[in-house]
């Protein structure tokens, strides 16, 4: 089981391996990785939401594998929202995103590091990447993720061939779910199941 949100993994994962018997991969900044690759003297800037910012998880993160390096956590509500909308295509939002992203990192110096901490920024990579080009390079956990999910698959047996179907549950509004998942990954149409949360 993968949870796939930073701030779900903060606040809900050790419960979940607590709870169930299974595997659980989840999501962390990965701050290991650009404290590797950076220099001393280049800033490591992470992109995230206040949960995860605020979350003892991500604290112990930086603490263990910023090697001394200097961290910096930049909020931005706006790029999960642009992102859940798809707004994040049209010319004039993707400049606004770019504009208001540099206008919070500052001036960065060859060598930098920008770490995606969310996952709904991986769909602005490319639109960050292309505005810092290549002197500063952008990450994003993706691939340590499927990397991790890979091997528990190896331990427990379980076949790397995909079979089955895709299901998405949504806690809000059915339809204008499915009709985001649809653009974002090109899913049509998705299966989508309402699900309610009792507290």
């Amino acid at each position: 089981m993968v949870v796939a949100c930073n701030t779900a993994t903060v606040v809900a994962i050790r419960h979940l391996r607590e709870v169930f018997d299974i595997p659980f991969v989840g999501v962390e900044p990965p701050v290991k990785v650009a404290a590797e690759l950076a220099g001393h003297r280049e800033p490591i800037c992470v992109l995230l939401t206040q949960n995860t910012a605020s979350g003892k998880k991500y604290a112990d993160l930086v603490k263990k594998f910023s090697q001394g390096r200097r961290v910096e956590a930049v909020c931005l509500p706006l790029l999960a929202q642009v992102v859940e909308n798809g707004s994040f295509r049209n010319r004039k939002v993707a400049a606004q995103v770019v504009k208001t992203v540099k206008n919070a990192l500052g001036e960065l110096s060859t060598g930098a590091k920008v770490v995606l901490g969310c996952t709904h920024y991986i769909f602005l990579q490319e639109l960050l990447q292309e505005a810092f080009g290549p002197a500063v390079e952008i990450l994003e956990p993706g691939r340590a993720v499927a990397e991790q999910v890979q091997r528990l698959m190896g331990e427990h047996g379980i076949g790397a061939e995909e079979n089955g179907r895709r299901d998405f549950y949504c806690t809000g509004d059915v339809e204008a779910f499915a009709g985001r998942i649809g653009k974002l990954l090109g899913i049509r149409p998705p299966r989508v199941v309402q699900v309610e949360v009792r507290h």
